[in-house]
């Protein structure tokens, strides 16, 4: 899976410009991941008003989540 947001500044991948954070390791059985280590993007701005988190599949499809609470944190580190 792959999650996508407006918080980072966009970036090349492959042969487009994207708004990709992280490519997430998916399995049927494993509803939780863990990163082993932290990545901090540069920010798009100062001030972010609205963050949007788009979740998809490799074929670009968004993931269908069960019912119940699906979380995403993001950790924010000032320079």
């Amino acid at each position: 899976m792959f999650l996508y947001s407006n918080v980072g500044r966009s970036m090349v991948v492959g042969d487009q410009v994207t708004d990709l954070i992280r490519e997430i390791p998916y399995a049927l059985d494993e509803r939780h991941f863990e990163p082993d280590h932290i990545q901090y993007l540069p920010g798009r701005s100062d001030v972010i008003n609205i963050i949007e988190l788009q979740v998809s599949e490799n074929d670009g499809k968004l993931v269908e989540s069960s019912p119940g609470v699906t979380s995403v944190t993001l950790h924010f580190k000032h320079e």
